[in-house]
């Protein structure tokens, strides 16, 4: 009978010194509430057909990215591609542009979907943004002042748009940087 206690005792010791180690490991073990950040680099590219969209346009979910775009000529321009996973109004926010010359950048990251007339055509489609100005897209830049610019091309645009599960929708990022930048920078978060 003594053995049996002494075998339950050292189990149970076993058993509080496994769950104090685990509390230890546990409190001392970073946690980050943060989803990861994903890096993309678009490269110039201009097409209204749904096959060479498709082809250049680098894919999205929802998540938060950061995208780099090449210059090609006098603009930095280029397409995602979002498929949506379900059908629900997301929100696409756009901002943290910067030109790697420190100087100003501003433009607009249109909204497209397949043209319903011409499936082989890729058309500008509404986004409702507070503020905005244009209606397809969102539009922002770099400038610091409280002008007419700042106020067409805040630092940072939120969107909303309506979209069906499985229906694909273009992000077309068309900036202009200083003349010498050689590249843009910018965020973007889908949720």
């Amino acid at each position: 009978m003594k053995l049996k206690s002494n075998k339950i005792r050292s189990i149970a010791r076993v058993l509080c010194m496994s769950l104090a180690l685990a509390t230890v490991i546990a409190l001392f073990t970073p946690v980050t509430a943060q989803a990861k950040t994903r890096n993309i680099t678009i490269n110039h590219s201009f097409t209204t057909s749904t096959a060479e969209a498709n082809k250049c346009a680098k894919k999205v979910k929802t998540g938060t990215y950061n995208i780099t775009l090449k210059r090609g000529g006098s603009f930095y321009s280029g397409y995602l591609k979002f498929v949506a996973p379900k059908s629900k109004t997301y929100t696409i926010t756009v901002s943290n542009l910067k030109s790697n010359d420190n100087m100003f950048a501003n433009g607009i990251a249109s909204t497209m979907k397949v043209s319903s007339s011409f499936p082989n055509s890729i058309v500008y489609v509404d986004i409702k943004s507070k503020g905005a100005d244009e209606k397809h897209g969102l539009r922002i830049g770099t400038y610091t002042d409280k002008d007419f610019l700042q106020k067409r091309c805040p630092l940072k645009r939120t969107g909303k748009i309506k979209l069906s599960k499985g229906e694909v929708l273009y992000l077309y990022y068309n900036f202009s940087g200083g003349m010498n930048s050689t590249k843009l920078t910018s965020k973007l978060t889908i949720k």
